[in-house]
Formats: C-alpha cells, structure tokens, sequence
C-alpha cells in the first residue's frame, strides 16, 4: 500500500486501519472499514483478475476496496486514473443493523469469493421473506453474477466496482468487508454465523443455509458431457481452492481418486478452465484413468459447477465454492480442510460432512494468497495429515445412504 500511502488522509484511513484486527464483532463497527470512494479523472477501460473489461469514465465516482484502489490508479506504465473524493467513504455510508426494510432499498457486496457470498445468501432471504416489499441490490464481481442472479432474494446485480450514485440511491448499506479476515471471532464462529450478526439479525442456525436453483439450460448442457462421455453416476471433486494454502499437494489427492475408481466409483474434477493442465497432471498421476474426468475446459461459467453439483451423487472439496455449491443444493458431500477447522465453514449444512487435517501448527487461520511458510511448495501441511480412514468411512457412509 506505499504508492496509496499519501492518499489515506483523504479517505478518512490511516496504516493501521489497514491491517486492523478486533476480538469481537461489534468493535470492528467502531472503526472505518477498508473501502473507499474514488473519482476518475481518465476514462479507460480495465481488467481486474478474471472479470471481463469494464469502463471508468471520466467525472464519476466509483466504490471499491482499498487494495482495489492500490491495484488501479497507478496502472504500470500508464497514467494515473483514480483520485480520492472530495466526499469520503464512511460519511456516505449508512450501516444496515436490522433495521425496518418495509419499503426500503439495500445495498450489499462483497469482494471475496463464492462461499462469502453464499455466506450472505441466506440472510437475504430472511429478510426479503420478513420484507417482501424491499429491494435489494447485490453488487460481486462479474464472474460471478450468473449464480446471483438465480437468487429470488435478489432484486438487482450490479458489478464491482460500482458508481457513488447508487449508495445514494439506497436507504441502507451492508458491506462485509473484515468480518473474516479482521474479527478474531471468525476463529470460532461460523462464518455464516457472523455475516448474519453483522446485520443485526438474530436467524437459528439451521436456516443459515444457501440456497439455489440450477440453470435449466446449463443443466442440459452438462447432461449432453455426461451422455457423450458415458457417465451415469459420477463423484464430482474441486481439488483446487483459489489459495494455495487451502490447496492439498496433488499426492493426496491422487490416493482419494484411485481408492474411489477401484472401488469402480467414476470421478470428474472440476475446476476453472485456465487451470486445465494442472488437474490434467493429478490426472496422469492416478490409475484407473478410463474412470477420471477433466470437466475443466468444458466448465464455462459457474453455472456449470452448479450443474455438475446437482448431478452428482456426492462432492469432495477443499475450502472453495463447490463445499459451498453442494450444501446449497441440498447435495451430500465432504470437505477437507487444513489450515482451520471445517466447523468454521460446514457446520450449518445439514448435508455436508467435514474431515481436519491436524498438524502441530494448526490450526493457523491462514486464508489468504499467500504460501505455507513451513512448507517447501507452499501447500499447507496439515494436508499431509489427511486423516484417510476417516475420510474413506464419511464417502462410505455417504454413499451407502444412497
């Protein structure tokens, strides 16, 4: 953050509101949260990781993350686009904490990934059931719009990031930007626990559950790979979270997949597309190959891991969108977790199981980007700890269910 150093006065933030972090959930209210209200003085176009080209023009004002902020207004070899405000980020934003929504208009985002938003889905659906006649606004980045805009709670989707003028035209706000990462509590609380806290909701644990509808057309596209392929039932498995400390080295899972094919079990992994050559190297690692499938190329949006869910008689995971995917669904599966205990994630789905990964420096909490300093390939090792009688007696179980 020291090229955006000079600009945090102007945002109302200061370093250490940067890297905050509180005990409890209701300190971090006291402090600015880590967006900021930007104004564009270039129109250009732009590209942010994998989401599809977007425009800022030239006058407008834009809401975005800090670390947003940081990645655009000093593009690499090119002019500075993004200034500061004049009006600041917090002054503008009003906090929904329950509050009467008869009539009234939310706006929600968040910058993470699949399973935080599905983490807020539910909550959403409390209170449009609570207040039908409210309209909420859910603002996420593109690639992920097509599993948003299957939600009936949701009235309008809107891409990251967004023009001032719609927190203007919106009676409240919810953000949920550092109820993981900054709050001490996410060590011990379930997630979806806490984004329902956040907004001041009191709802029992056991409808803090996603829930969402397959796309039809989707669906028949995936039937078509499944014919085509010969594949009747099938184990769908997401090998790759989007962190490689969330990741398992490839070895463990080549022995997950060989013991399922031996038992004539047929497997496809799932991934994005661009990461096609990696699951084709866990692939070529395995026996049994005739019964393994890479869908990765073929998944073209995530509707289509959707799809796959809703069609497989059970789903194995790391901590990435497909444990969160499959709970959605009312679907069985199993996730393996490692670097914190799956409790944290799981333990509101009635149709997910969990196994943990034990090691003498686990848990460590760590979720973000950054590689496992104790190990040399920077998977976390914890993984290597996977408790493999333990999981082959939860698929058993599952599948004897069946």
């Amino acid at each position: 953050m020291s090229t955006i150093a000079k600009d945090l006065p102007k945002f109302g933030l200061t370093i250490e509101d940067l890297t905050r972090k509180v005990v409890f959930l209701n300190d971090l209210k006291k402090y600015p949260l880590n967006i900021v209200n930007t104004e564009c003085v270039k129109t250009m176009n732009y590209t942010v990781g994998n989401s599809k080209e977007m425009t800022f023009i030239n006058g407008n004002k834009y809401i975005m993350s800090i670390s947003m902020y940081n990645e655009l207004h000093e593009l690499k070899n090119g002019p500075k686009v993004l200034k500061p405000s004049s009006k600041n980020f917090m002054s503008s934003y009003r906090h929904y904490d329950g509050n009467d929504l008869t009539n009234k208009s939310l706006l929600v985002w968040r910058t993470g990934g699949i399973g935080d938003l599905l983490f807020i889905q539910p909550s959403l659906i409390f209170l449009k059931n609570k207040y039908p006649s409210c309209k909420i606004t859910f603002a996420c980045n593109p690639e992920n719009q097509s599993m948003v805009k299957e939600w009936d709670c949701i009235d309008s989707v809107v891409s990251l990031p967004f023009d001032f003028r719609l927190m203007i035209q919106h009676d409240y706000h919810i953000v949920f930007e550092g109820v993981i990462e900054r709050c001490r509590e996410a060590e011990v609380e379930n997630a979806l626990c806490l984004f329902s806290r956040w907004m001041g909701l009191d709802i029992p644990k056991e409808e803090l559950v996603p829930s969402q509808k397959v796309n039809i057309s989707t669906l028949q596209y995936c039937e078509e790979y499944l014919s085509k392929q010969s594949i009747d039932e099938f184990i769908l498995i997401q090998p790759r979270a989007s962190s490689v400390i969330r990741t398992p080295n490839p070895d463990v899972w080549v022995q997950v997949v060989n013991y399922l094919t031996e038992k004539n079990h047929k497997v496809i992994l799932i991934d994005s597309p661009k990461n096609h050559n990696k699951i084709d190297e866990i692939i070529k690692k395995c026996d049994n190959q005739s019964s393994i499938f890479n869908f990765t190329k073929d998944s073209k949006s995530l509707s289509c891991m959707i799809s796959m869910t809703y069609l497989s008689k059970l789903c194995i995971s790391v901590d990435s969108s497909l444990i969160h995917i499959t709970a959605s669904l009312n679907k069985p599966g199993i996730g393996i977790y490692g670097p914190f205990p799956g409790s944290i994630r799981l333990s509101t789905y009635p149709t997910v199981e969990w196994v943990d990964c034990i090691s003498d420096c686990s848990p460590c909490f760590k979720h973000n980007h950054n590689p496992c300093e104790l190990s040399k390939d920077g998977y976390c090792i914890s993984f290597n700890n996977l408790p493999f009688e333990n999981l082959i007696q939860k698929i058993e179980k599952t599948l004897n269910k069946q």
